[in-house]
């Protein structure tokens, strides 16, 4: 089959995929649910122009150094959904051309140093679903074009300073679901690119003051289901492009004033689940708001100023509170001229404040 470009065997009961021959020009081949237990180098060395392969969905549990050695035009490799322990150093030698690689849903504890060094043009990296809990400071060591990784659901404990060093143009990383208790000083160091970090559901009570400085270009910034506490003044203070900030069940009582010095484009704040006792100066000076939910805290009083700066508000979550106390004035009538006529507008928000006791 000298023309053979792409081949499938997906959905079968294959418990081994022996030698099929020379076929020079394949460049897909899709293996995925099958039984598989092993990859043999022998039997890729037939597929020199392979692109792409899919091998997710097997048992395979161990992965052989160089089996990809003759391989050097692929660019996709998916191995999750497999029963991977660990991945040795080799096991990607040599592929430069690679973009995307999936390890994730495997039981990998275990990543070989510079196991990752010679894939330069890698784009996305997926380790999700793992039981990784040390990573090494080398880890990411070559990959300079990564721009999405994901290591969410292992059991990383630490992240070590600039571990996200060589990764400068990651646009993308969640480590939501692990077990990090706190975040250093050059923790993201040169994450300038990064634009989505998701770091709900660990175990951080901590973070410096200075962890967030390089970022300049983040859009959404998830520290949910976390402990923190506190967050201190100039946390935030060069996330100039900050649309999206949440932060629901923490232990939160105190937003400093100067936390977010600049909210220009702030657009939702999930503060919900916290111990907040009144409206954060995070929300009174973000005009460019359109959801807040601080819901299931302890806010007592709402004010005049609270709210009412805030024009584009669509969604606002104030239920299961404490408020006792409502300002007359808290969501004053809002004016428009439309066609010569004014029209007045009440509660342009969908506000939510059931469960509060009021008194106006």
């Amino acid at each position: 089959m000298p023309s053979l470009k792409e081949m499938s065997l997906r959905n079968n009961s294959l418990q081994e995929f022996s030698h099929p021959g020379e076929i020079p020009s394949l460049k897909e081949l899709d293996l995925s649910i099958n039984k598989l237990t092993h990859l043999s180098s022998s039997v890729l060395l037939a597929l020199p122009s392979l692109t792409r392969i899919d091998i997710s969905n097997n048992i395979i549990a161990e992965l052989a150094p160089n089996t990809f050695t003759g391989n050097k035009q692929l660019q996709m490799i998916d191995l999750s959904y497999n029963g991977l322990h660990s991945v040795p150093s080799q096991s990607f030698s040599g592929l430069t051309n690679l973009q995307m690689l999936d390890l994730s849903r495997n039981k990998i504890e275990n990543l070989g140093a510079g196991v990752f060094q010679d894939l330069r043009r890698l784009k996305s990296l997926n380790v999700a679903n793992n039981r990784i809990s040390n990573v090494p400071s080398d880890l990411l060591m070559g990959l300079t074009a990564l721009q999405h990784l994901n290591m969410k659901a292992n059991a990383i404990n630490f992240i070590p300073e600039r571990f996200f060093g060589y990764t400068v143009q990651l646009i993308e990383l969640n480590l939501r679901s692990n077990l990090i208790s706190e975040l250093g000083p050059k923790v993201f160091a040169s994450l300038n690119a990064l634009e989505s970090l998701a770091l709900a559901s660990n175990q951080i009570g901590f973070f410096d003051g200075s962890a967030f400085d390089d970022m300049p270009k983040l859009r959404a910034l998830d520290i949910s289901y976390n402990r923190i506490s506190d967050v201190p003044a100039h946390s935030f203070k060069n996330l100039v492009s900050l649309e999206k900030f949440e932060a629901r069940e923490n232990k939160i009582g105190n937003v400093h004033d100067a936390a977010f010095p600049n909210t220009k484009k702030l657009q939702i704040v999930d503060l919900a689940h916290n111990d907040i006792t009144s409206v954060p100066r995070l929300v009174k000076k973000s005009l460019s708001l359109k959801v807040v939910d601080l819901s299931h805290n302890s806010i007592v009083n709402i004010q005049h100023e609270d709210f009412n700066n805030i024009e584009g508000l669509v969604e606002l979550y104030l239920n299961d509170n404490k408020i006792a106390q409502l300002s007359t004035r808290a969501f004053e009538v809002y004016y428009y001229k439309i066609y010569g006529t004014h029209k007045l507008i009440f509660a342009k928000a969908r506000a939510c404040m059931h469960e509060n006791i009021f008194c106006c």
